[in-house]
């Protein structure tokens, strides 16, 4: 009679790669901690100083959580002589579009980490506090290069870091194993990210941007901000994020901007190239006080969401 031989147990799945956990699923946007479209776009557009103010209550029309809470701000300094709003667009000019701004990024973060745990909402909150910092630089750039962007330098500057978002919120411990948030400029960030989790943040953002249909100026910002040069397509807009993203690390960094050298940032030489001699020379004398103009903003913005909670 044969012996029945027992069947080979079954090996166990093999886990799965890091990178494979971070990248999966990019195209489920509600999945992860960034400001809701209305947001973004309202944003972007207050930061513009050619948009209205019907062009940022349009925007706002759209979302009824943003509507409600800016006609509440609105109403809330209602003092004596002025009577209460009930149009968005009057609230918007009572508020002012720079403030209706800092407001509406406030009010898009509001519930961003309630699911998550407090150590992922730690990390996401450095995160989001760094890119509204380079969102308001970059704007503020904007402004003396003339390059006329259009808001789109700030909406890029909120979104240029998500792919680091979703890694915190797909891999918290690989994620910070992989990037410590010291903000520190360094030639190995990206290949040390790739060492730990197997692909960079700008790999993940970019892929995420594709998955979301974002505007292709801001995916090329997330793809090459930590690599200006090797931009083709949109080669000012990515400098001047990468420039930003500079500033505001060193700024994080050393708490002060005192001793910054843009000679080490090859994304200034590029924004210089684009400029007049007169632009230059303004350039060159006045982007400290936008940096910390640009950091006034962003204490004013979160003091702002702080105060919404």
């Amino acid at each position: 009679m044969p012996v029945l031989s027992h069947p080979k147990a079954l090996a166990p799945a093999p886990a799965p790669r890091t990178r494979d956990i971070v990248t999966s699923d990019l195209e489920r946007v509600e999945s992860y901690p960034m400001l809701s479209d209305s947001a973004i776009r309202a944003a972007a557009l207050a930061n513009n100083p050619e948009a209205s103010a019907a062009d940022v209550a349009a925007i706002i029309r759209r979302d009824s959580v943003l509507a409600a809470a800016v006609l509440r701000v609105a109403n809330t300094w209602t003092y004596r002589g002025r009577t209460e709003v009930g149009d968005i667009l009057q609230a918007v000019i009572r508020i002012g579009l720079r403030e209706c701004a800092t407001l509406v990024c406030a009010i898009g973060m509001r519930n961003l980490y309630k699911t998550h745990p407090p150590e992922v909402q730690k990390r996401c909150d450095a995160l989001l506090r760094h890119s509204l910092f380079v969102a308001q630089v970059a704007s503020g750039l904007n402004q003396i290069t003339q390059f006329e962007f259009g808001g789109m330098e700030f909406t890029a500057g909120l979104l240029h870091d998500i792919g680091r978002l979703i890694a915190t919120v797909k891999a918290p411990e690989a994620a910070a194993a992989a990037d410590p948030l010291d903000f520190r400029e360094d030639e190995e960030t990206l290949s040390h990210e790739r060492a730990v989790l197997g692909i960079d943040h700008c790999a993940i953002g970019y892929q995420f941007a594709n998955q979301s249909s974002l505007p292709e100026p801001v995916v090329r910002v997330i793809l090459n901000h930590h690599r200006p040069g090797e931009e083709k397509l949109h080669r000012e807009l990515v400098a001047l994020l990468s420039a930003a993203d500079a500033l505001a690390n060193y700024v994080q960094d050393k708490h002060k901007i005192a001793g910054f050298n843009s000679a080490h940032h090859p994304a200034f030489a590029i924004l210089m190239d684009g400029l007049t001699p007169e632009l230059k020379s303004k350039f060159r004398s006045s982007f400290s006080e936008t940096v910390v103009q640009a950091l006034r903003d962003t204490r004013a913005l979160l003091k702002a969401f702080a105060s919404n909670e």
